[in-house]
Protein backbone atom coordinates (compact mmCIF):
# COMPACT_ATOMS: atom_id res chain seq x y z
CA UNK A 1 0.00 0.00 0.00
CA UNK A 2 1.41 3.55 -0.52
CA UNK A 3 0.33 5.46 2.54
CA UNK A 4 2.69 8.57 0.77
CA UNK A 5 0.39 8.61 -2.30
CA UNK A 6 -2.71 8.61 0.07
CA UNK A 7 -1.69 11.03 1.66
CA UNK A 8 -1.47 13.26 -1.20
CA UNK A 9 -4.72 11.96 -2.23
CA UNK A 10 -6.35 13.10 0.87
CA UNK A 11 -4.64 16.85 0.71
CA UNK A 12 -6.14 16.67 -3.24
CA UNK A 13 -9.54 16.48 -2.04
CA UNK A 14 -8.84 18.81 0.91
CA UNK A 15 -8.26 21.17 -1.75
CA UNK A 16 -11.01 20.73 -3.42
CA UNK A 17 -13.32 20.96 -1.23
CA UNK A 18 -11.75 24.08 0.41
CA UNK A 19 -12.38 25.41 -3.06
CA UNK A 20 -15.91 24.34 -3.03
CA UNK A 21 -16.29 25.92 0.70
CA UNK A 22 -15.46 29.34 -1.27
CA UNK A 23 -17.43 28.97 -3.95
CA UNK A 24 -20.99 27.65 -2.38
CA UNK A 25 -20.25 29.66 0.70
CA UNK A 26 -20.39 26.33 2.58
CA UNK A 27 -19.13 27.07 6.58
CA UNK A 28 -18.17 23.80 7.07
CA UNK A 29 -18.04 20.43 5.34
CA UNK A 30 -16.71 17.43 6.72
CA UNK A 31 -16.61 14.29 5.08
CA UNK A 32 -15.14 10.45 5.59
CA UNK A 33 -12.08 9.81 3.00
CA UNK A 34 -11.55 5.93 2.63
CA UNK A 35 -8.87 3.60 0.14
CA UNK A 36 -10.71 0.05 -0.84
CA UNK A 37 -9.21 -2.75 -2.41
CA UNK A 38 -13.18 -3.90 -3.26
CA UNK A 39 -14.32 -1.31 -5.27
CA UNK A 40 -13.82 -3.02 -8.50
CA UNK A 41 -13.76 -1.05 -11.77
CA UNK A 42 -14.82 1.96 -10.49
CA UNK A 43 -11.73 4.58 -9.54
CA UNK A 44 -14.29 6.24 -6.50
CA UNK A 45 -18.03 6.29 -4.80
CA UNK A 46 -19.03 9.32 -3.10
CA UNK A 47 -22.03 7.73 0.17
CA UNK A 48 -24.11 9.93 1.87
CA UNK A 49 -26.76 8.66 4.78
CA UNK A 50 -29.30 10.80 5.07
CA UNK A 51 -30.00 10.52 8.03
CA UNK A 52 -27.21 11.16 9.24
CA UNK A 53 -25.76 13.77 6.64
CA UNK A 54 -22.44 11.65 6.52
CA UNK A 55 -20.45 11.64 3.52
CA UNK A 56 -18.08 9.39 2.45
CA UNK A 57 -15.55 9.22 -0.09
CA UNK A 58 -13.93 6.05 -1.11
CA UNK A 59 -11.38 5.69 -3.38
CA UNK A 60 -10.34 2.88 -5.74
CA UNK A 61 -6.63 1.86 -3.98
CA UNK A 62 -5.30 -0.37 -7.00
CA UNK A 63 -5.87 2.19 -9.57
CA UNK A 64 -4.76 4.80 -7.58
CA UNK A 65 -0.97 4.26 -7.95
CA UNK A 66 -1.29 3.16 -11.73
CA UNK A 67 -3.28 6.77 -12.54
CA UNK A 68 -2.09 8.91 -10.27
CA UNK A 69 -2.76 12.25 -12.78
CA UNK A 70 -6.12 11.40 -13.68
CA UNK A 71 -7.38 10.26 -9.69
CA UNK A 72 -5.77 14.08 -8.83
CA UNK A 73 -7.35 15.85 -12.04
CA UNK A 74 -10.51 13.95 -12.54
CA UNK A 75 -11.44 10.99 -10.01
CA UNK A 76 -11.02 13.53 -6.70
CA UNK A 77 -13.12 16.27 -8.10
CA UNK A 78 -15.73 13.72 -9.47
CA UNK A 79 -16.32 12.28 -5.84
CA UNK A 80 -15.57 15.82 -3.84
CA UNK A 81 -18.44 17.28 -6.40
CA UNK A 82 -21.25 14.32 -5.53
CA UNK A 83 -20.20 15.29 -1.88
CA UNK A 84 -20.81 18.84 -2.50
CA UNK A 85 -24.19 18.28 -4.61
CA UNK A 86 -25.46 15.69 -1.34
CA UNK A 87 -24.37 18.67 0.91
CA UNK A 88 -26.35 21.08 -1.11
CA UNK A 89 -29.44 19.26 -2.10
CA UNK A 90 -29.27 15.66 0.42
CA UNK A 91 -29.12 13.78 -3.57
CA UNK A 92 -26.73 13.70 -6.22
CA UNK A 93 -26.35 12.05 -9.72
CA UNK A 94 -24.88 13.20 -12.98
CA UNK A 95 -27.17 16.07 -13.99
CA UNK A 96 -26.97 19.90 -14.27
CA UNK A 97 -26.18 20.69 -10.60
CA UNK A 98 -23.38 18.16 -10.28
CA UNK A 99 -21.95 19.02 -13.41
CA UNK A 100 -22.04 22.80 -12.39
CA UNK A 101 -19.93 21.74 -9.49
CA UNK A 102 -17.20 19.97 -11.72
CA UNK A 103 -17.07 23.35 -14.27
CA UNK A 104 -16.72 25.51 -10.50
CA UNK A 105 -14.32 22.84 -9.29
CA UNK A 106 -12.32 23.14 -12.80
CA UNK A 107 -13.02 19.75 -13.65
CA UNK A 108 -14.46 18.51 -17.00
CA UNK A 109 -17.85 16.94 -16.11
CA UNK A 110 -16.75 13.25 -17.29
CA UNK A 111 -18.87 10.60 -15.54
CA UNK A 112 -16.67 7.55 -16.49
CA UNK A 113 -13.08 6.95 -16.61
CA UNK A 114 -10.78 5.51 -19.09
CA UNK A 115 -8.24 3.40 -16.81
CA UNK A 116 -7.12 0.62 -17.10
CA UNK A 117 -8.47 -1.97 -15.10
CA UNK A 118 -7.64 -5.34 -15.60
CA UNK A 119 -6.05 -5.26 -12.45
CA UNK A 120 -9.01 -4.50 -10.49
CA UNK A 121 -12.12 -5.84 -11.78
CA UNK A 122 -13.93 -8.69 -9.42
CA UNK A 123 -14.35 -11.82 -11.22
CA UNK A 124 -12.54 -11.03 -14.41
CA UNK A 125 -13.26 -9.21 -17.67
CA UNK A 126 -15.64 -10.37 -20.81
CA UNK A 127 -14.78 -9.52 -23.97
CA UNK A 128 -17.85 -7.81 -26.35
CA UNK A 129 -17.41 -6.12 -29.27
CA UNK A 130 -19.88 -3.62 -30.52
CA UNK A 131 -22.18 -4.10 -33.45
CA UNK A 132 -21.84 -0.89 -35.12
CA UNK A 133 -18.07 0.45 -35.17
CA UNK A 134 -16.92 -3.35 -34.10
CA UNK A 135 -14.43 -2.18 -31.19
CA UNK A 136 -14.36 -4.51 -28.45
CA UNK A 137 -15.50 -3.61 -24.97
CA UNK A 138 -14.45 -5.12 -22.12
CA UNK A 139 -17.03 -5.67 -19.01
CA UNK A 140 -17.07 -6.60 -15.80
CA UNK A 141 -19.00 -9.51 -13.79
CA UNK A 142 -22.36 -7.29 -12.88
CA UNK A 143 -22.88 -5.98 -16.35
CA UNK A 144 -22.17 -8.94 -17.98
CA UNK A 145 -24.43 -10.68 -15.78
CA UNK A 146 -27.10 -7.58 -16.37
CA UNK A 147 -26.17 -7.78 -19.97
CA UNK A 148 -27.08 -11.64 -19.91
CA UNK A 149 -30.60 -10.78 -18.41
CA UNK A 150 -31.36 -7.79 -20.69
CA UNK A 151 -29.39 -7.27 -23.57
CA UNK A 152 -30.27 -3.84 -24.03
CA UNK A 153 -28.81 -2.75 -20.93
CA UNK A 154 -25.96 -1.50 -21.73
CA UNK A 155 -24.81 0.67 -25.47
CA UNK A 156 -21.54 1.18 -26.55
CA UNK A 157 -19.88 5.04 -26.60
CA UNK A 158 -20.41 4.85 -30.60
CA UNK A 159 -24.38 4.89 -30.33
CA UNK A 160 -27.28 4.65 -28.33
CA UNK A 161 -28.93 1.91 -29.59
CA UNK A 162 -25.61 -0.47 -29.78
CA UNK A 163 -26.29 -3.87 -29.03
CA UNK A 164 -22.96 -5.90 -27.29
CA UNK A 165 -22.07 -9.27 -28.75
CA UNK A 166 -20.18 -11.77 -26.90
CA UNK A 167 -17.13 -12.88 -28.02
CA UNK A 168 -16.92 -15.55 -26.55
CA UNK A 169 -13.69 -14.90 -24.56
CA UNK A 170 -13.35 -14.39 -20.50
CA UNK A 171 -10.37 -12.52 -20.07
CA UNK A 172 -8.67 -13.28 -16.08
CA UNK A 173 -7.53 -10.31 -13.95
CA UNK A 174 -4.38 -9.82 -13.71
Amino acid sequence: MNFELQKQAVERVKYYIDLARSSYNIPRFDCTIEFSYKLGRSAGLCKFKSKTGKITVIFNAVLLPDNKEDFFNATIPHEVAHAVDFYLRGKSDHGRNWQSIMFNLGANPKRTHDMDTRKSAKGGLFLYKCEVCSAEVELGKIRHNRLQKDPTKYSHACSRATRLVPTLNFIKSL
